[in-house]
């Protein structure tokens, strides 16, 4: 019975976690099927055009304007092509290291299951000893002509039976056990094949980038020649020097990125109101179906419609519970717990008291609804960051050396919070906030199109209107404008860990 009893509880141990295990191994990270293509010369069109307008005796100043612009354009998509790539590898290298974690519980679970396997074999091979040591005994006549009485056989043929129940138990446990050994076997080779696959994958996503990269060099370096034999030309039609035809040129880009910045902007505020305005309709129809036949309630649950969501209020305020309990479907209205500082005790919310923004706090008095992190958190998350300035760029680099999605685990994992390894996998993970509610250690993220299966950036905000970055190959990590690259592909919403 004690042998019985250790071999259940082997093949316990065993097979329980073998379920998880089992779906584990069949839900690998999925591996992206569109890499990008090194053949893909990015930006060649502009590039071309612009050589042709430098070289074009007939080019004007607006041609020569827009070939420079275009070049722009170049630029961007090259380097926006080398990041999906990178991005891609970072993806795949994910994969490749959840494959082998699961290939190593797959492998753990396997031998267990053996163990377990040969635990019970050897009570069988003890209950066929046993047999056969009784061998010529255990019958039904021994029962009888062994016996004193009658009362001895009954007493004699009962233990028989339950010998034999026994070894019966016995080879069935043995066969419980030669199941879930196969079975474990095949889950771990299943893991081993996937495993490989997903190294596989991770190596040809890495061969991948490299050519992306070095594709979106030569763009850059044929875009720099470009760009300079357009401005000698424009320097030669309006009569200045190269270095002021620069300057002018300098200034029409800011120029385009001042509108780039004020449209994207834009898109953010009329974003917020229709945010706004659902959440309001969803409270007035929650309110009308709560408040029937109650026309003298003044409190209809409204906070969301008669507050700017600006969390600064939790800096100066003493949070009531009723006033973090309101529950928001809108990742943008979950942010306030405190929408009326000065008026935390009475029941209607005024409008005009919220109006004094301050985008920027640096404490809450706890997680608000809808992310787990705190503000405090957040800010260090955003200081240890910028002691990384300078630090070396490496693909796949989670210190000394960075890239960008490396940078800001790294961040929030000295703050005391893990997030994923990738970005796409970072913006799918986080509580995602607008703009105006932006605070220090939020995560910013560029994607191709404003795609989240194409996100190729995140960087970690850290107050000002500025970023901290791990950037690309060649480069070390900074501070920058958050504005002042890819306005064009930034995702309309930040993430709060």
């Amino acid at each position: 019975m004690a042998f019985r009893d250790r071999t259940h509880r082997m093949i316990a141990r065993v097979a329980v976690p073998t379920l998880v295990t089992a779906f584990a191994v069949g839900t690998l990270t999925a591996i992206p099927s569109t890499p990008a293509l090194a053949s893909d010369y990015p930006g060649e069109d502009d590039i071309a055009a612009a050589r042709a307008a430098a070289s074009d005796a007939a080019a004007t100043v607006a041609d020569l304007d827009a070939a420079v612009a275009g070049l722009e354009a170049a630029l961007a998509d090259a380097q926006v092509a080398a990041l999906i790539a990178q991005e891609d590898f970072i993806v795949a290298q994910e994969a490749s290291t959840v494959a082998q974690e699961e290939l190593a519980a797959a492998q753990k679970a396997a031998d267990d299951a053996d163990a377990a396997l040969a635990l019970a074999r050897q009570g069988l091979a003890g209950a066929a000893m046993a047999s056969y040591r009784n061998a010529g005994s255990m019958n039904q006549l021994e029962a009888i002509t062994q016996a004193n009485g009658f009362d001895e056989v009954i007493t004699r043929h009962e233990a028989i039976d339950r010998a034999s129940a026994e070894a019966d138990v016995t080879v069935q446990e043995v066969r419980a056990a030669e199941l879930v050994s196969e079975t474990m076997r095949k889950r771990a080779e299943s893991a081993a094949t996937k495993a490989k696959d997903a190294e596989e994958a991770a190596a040809t996503a890495a061969q991948d980038a490299e050519a992306t990269r070095s594709a979106a060099d030569q763009a850059v370096s044929d875009a720099a020649a470009a760009q300079s034999a357009a401005i000698t030309r424009l320097a030669q039609l309006r009569g200045v020097t190269e270095e002021l035809e620069q300057e002018r040129q300098d200034g029409l880009a800011a120029e385009r990125a001042a509108r780039a910045q004020a449209e994207f902007e834009a898109e953010q505020e009329r974003l917020e109101k229709e945010a706004e305005n659902n959440a309001s309709e969803t409270s007035n129809n929650a309110g009308g179906s709560n408040n029937s036949g109650n026309t003298g309630s003044t409190s209809t649950p409204k906070p969301t419609a008669t507050s700017t969501p600006k969390p600064t209020a939790t800096s100066t305020s003493k949070p009531e519970p009723t006033e973090t309990k309101t529950p928001e479907p809108e990742p943008t209205e979950t942010q306030t717990p405190d929408p009326q500082p000065t008026e935390t005790k009475t029941p209607e919310p005024k409008p005009t008291a919220t109006k004094t923004p301050d985008p920027e706090p640096t404490t809450d008095p706890e997680p608000a609804p809808g992310w787990s992190s705190s503000a405090s958190q957040g800010a260090s998350a955003a200081a240890w960051a910028q002691t990384k300035v300078g630090a070396p760029y490496q693909l796949g680099g989670n210190g000394p050396a960075y890239d960008c999605s490396g940078l800001t685990m790294a961040a929030w994992s000295q703050a005391g919070h893990y997030i994923t390894r990738s970005s796409r996998s970072q913006y799918q993970a986080v509580n995602h906030v607008s703009y105006s509610q932006i605070r220090p250690g939020d995560l910013v993220f560029w994607g191709s199109g404003k795609n989240a299966s194409r996100i190729y950036h995140v960087a970690i905000y850290i107050g000002g209107g500025k970023v901290m970055e791990a950037t690309t190959p060649g480069n070390t990590a900074k501070v920058r404008s958050m504005y002042n690259w890819a306005v064009g592909d930034m995702m309309p919403y930040v993430g709060r860990p």
